[in-house]
């Protein structure tokens, strides 16, 4: 679905489902033909991109922790309820997050907050309504410095 499509029904009150992720990954071959490819479709990514498409100004990014921790999975594990889009890419050099599990979601975020939105979330389903409160999970916003 085109983006403006989607911006259409946003800006209509309709609730969208887009860019989720999994999908076969093909690309158009010199005669017109789609050919398959190893590649995986970034779920995250897309759904950043997408916020940049309709413009939104808030990315919520629901996984299945309950906010973004410091050190996870280990004795100094230590919540991060808010941080810059600077101090993510720093914890990231740091070796805080990991590929298979939060740098995508971290990466997005800063994706989104490069080419429009105001701030990311990442939380759990149990907690969206405090998040969206300002009560849970964890804000990402843009280092205006």
């Amino acid at each position: 679905m085109h983006g403006l499509s989607i911006r259409t029904l946003v800006e209509s009150g309709t609730i969208v489902i887009a860019a989720g992720g999994g999908g076969i990954p093909v690309y158009n071959t010199d005669d017109q033909k789609l050919k398959g490819i190893d590649a995986v479709v970034d779920k995250d990514l897309s759904a950043a991109k997408l916020g940049r498409v309709i413009r939104a100004q808030e990315y919520y990014i629901i996984t299945d922790i309950d906010q973004v921790y410091k050190d996870y999975n280990t004795p100094e594990q230590s919540p991060i309820n808010q941080m810059t889009d600077t101090e993510a890419k720093q914890l990231q050099e740091e070796g805080h997050f990991q590929q298979g599990s939060m740098w995508p979601k971290i990466r997005s975020a800063i994706h989104f907050l490069k080419h429009h939105g105001e701030k990311a979330i990442i939380t759990n389903i149990e907690n969206i309504q405090d998040a969206i409160d300002g009560n849970a999970g964890t804000t990402i916003i843009k280092d205006n410095s």
